[in-house]
């Protein structure tokens, strides 16, 4: 298993209607998600990177972009096609490009964020979320704090063969594509401790009231199961 198979993830969501509404883990990263980008100002220039058909409830025009034909049917002008591509879009085209839904878990990261460098203008905002090699939930185990692993987790009812990129390596990755950190934020910090021990979500969800106040020390940040990070293109953008 050396990679993520992107006809496996089509298939996958194809089928899922229901991918937030499994528990109250997913139910808390959802409404963390949302809470994270509708503090944001947008303009309407907006890609929804891998959106699964979901505004997050930004009322802002966008285009949604995702593999899943399903997920984005009665969407108009929505874009079937994989982030790595990179002949989807125009140079200097976006505004803002949201990429949230750990949907780079799925993707060869460094095509990803030099897609989303040249697709967005210059000054133009990206908020990108991700799961964490960084994490408690992979204490004590192979993947902790790798910059790149791909792991095999139970999700729904199968099991889900995804990447997890460590926090050190997906800021080093943005900063190398010229793009400069404005905003950082975790979630599930001490609930994926609690994950890691006891195994179960629901049961590790009632520590997520921790967050917080753990948001605001770096360590326990960088140990979120999900990061999200805004950052900007830079006036060296290329």
């Amino acid at each position: 298993m050396d990679k993520v198979n992107p006809d496996v993830v089509r298939e996958f969501y194809n089928k899922h209607d229901q991918i937030w509404e499994i528990n109250n883990w997913y139910k808390y990263s959802q409404n963390s998600i949302i809470s994270f980008l509708q503090k944001q100002h947008y303009t309407e220039n907006i890609l929804n990177a891998g959106s699964g058909g979901n505004t997050y409830g930004i009322t802002s025009p966008m285009i949604h972009l995702d593999i899943s034909e399903e997920k984005v049917k009665d969407i108009e002008d929505a874009v079937i096609g994989n982030l790595e591509s990179s002949n989807l879009f125009q140079t200097n085209n976006f505004d803002s490009i949201i990429c949230v839904g750990s949907v780079i878990n799925y993707c060869n990261s460094y095509k990803v964020i030099e897609n989303f460098q040249k697709w967005l203008k210059e000054d133009g905002d990206l908020i990108l979320e991700f799961e964490n090699s960084s994490s408690f939930e992979y204490l004590f185990t192979d993947y902790y704090d790798k910059p790149m692993s791909i792991v095999s987790t139970h999700y729904i009812d199968s099991n889900h063969v995804i990447y997890i990129f460590s926090f050190d390596y997906i800021i080093s990755l943005l900063k190398l594509n010229n793009f400069e950190i404005i905003e950082i934020a975790g979630f599930h910090i001490l609930s994926s401790l609690a994950l890691r021990f006891f195994n179960s979500e629901n049961f590790a969800s009632k520590f997520t009231f921790l967050d917080k106040f753990l948001n605001k020390i770096h360590y326990f940040k960088k140990h979120s199961a999900n990061i999200i990070i805004r950052c900007k293109t830079t006036s060296t953008k290329v």
